[in-house]
């Protein structure tokens, strides 16, 4: 029997995808799938052999547009640099409405996957798509409360459930675990979050100051945005204290009467990456000091 996968039909059933060209810093469009044409309002004769800036450019009308193309620019460069896989948890990035020259405001999730060429450096780039804009649409409009309608609240609940980073919603003053993602679960497999208040779920966070940070944005309605945030976590039960390294948004959620009743968490574990620079410091200063015994 044969088994063999056709690549037309399984590359079509992904989530939006386009292979990218690993050409710094143009990275020139090569294969885009249907979902992703679909996603983006295009025509492949928009996109293919363009490089992936120049298909879709800076919105004029946005102050951050730049800062948000630099955001991708940079999380691509790094997967051709290090040869691994980057990931985008949160992205503002508008799309230009083809035939005008208006945009249209989007929000995505991005993982940028490398793909090696015989020579052992980053030929091609896997470019996975998630449009979250009907998530953070609902999120600035209704406050994701919980009377929103059902039919809302399941989409909104999909959305999150399906997204390729890790999220979860704190309600209430005491941050019970009301939704929490495949993703945010996986970093802690061998514990139970849901249902629990943050102190009960990880009562090892009670004298971290981000305890403080949650109840600010609750009673304050501020958004705080940490990176490289360091934890000491166990990511099982009985399991040791490990240090987790977080990039994360906290964002207040507020009911229809504009009362904050819960924060929602878009996280991006790091734990790998700022290893990885501190390894590279420490050999560096112990080089330096090696140089300076000479």
């Amino acid at each position: 029997m044969n088994h063999r996968i056709n690549f037309d039909t399984f590359f079509n059933s992904a989530p939006p995808t386009a292979i990218l060209r690993a050409n710094v810093p143009d990275f020139t469009v090569i294969d885009i799938n249907k979902a992703f044409l679909d996603t983006s309002g295009t025509k492949p004769s928009d996109i293919l052999g363009r490089g992936i800036f120049e298909a879709f450019p800076e919105n004029p009308k946005d102050p951050n547009s730049k800062n948000n193309i630099e955001a991708l620019r940079n999380s691509l460069t790094e997967t051709v640099l290090n040869k691994n896989k980057t990931e985008l948890p949160l992205q503002r990035y508008d799309i230009p409405i083809r035939g005008t020259k208006e945009f249209d405001t989007r929000y995505w999730q991005a993982i940028n996957s490398p793909i090696l060429g015989k020579d052992g450096e980053v030929e091609f780039i896997v470019h996975v798509t998630t449009d979250i804009t009907k998530a953070i649409m609902l999120a600035k409009k209704e406050r994701i409360s919980f009377e929103v309608a059902d039919r809302k609240r399941r989409e909104l609940h999909t959305l999150f459930m399906e997204a390729p980073g890790a999220i979860c919603i704190l309600s209430g003053p005491t941050f019970i675990f009301d939704l929490v993602n495949p993703t945010f679960q996986d970093i802690f497999p061998g514990r139970e979050l849901l249902g629990k208040p943050v102190l009960e779920a990880l009562p090892e966070m009670r004298q971290h100051p981000l305890i403080e940070v949650l109840k600010t944005v609750y009673d304050k309605q501020e958004t705080f945005e940490g990176k490289e945030v360091l934890t000491r976590l166990a990511r099982h039960t009985e399991g040791p204290v490990e240090d987790i390294y977080w990039n994360f948004i906290y964002k207040p959620r507020c009911d229809f009467n504009g009362k904050v009743d819960g924060i929602l968490v878009f996280a991006h574990e790091v734990t790998d990456q700022v290893v990885s620079e501190k390894r590279a410091q420490e050999i560096e200063r112990q080089l330096k000091l090696a140089l300076e015994r000479k």
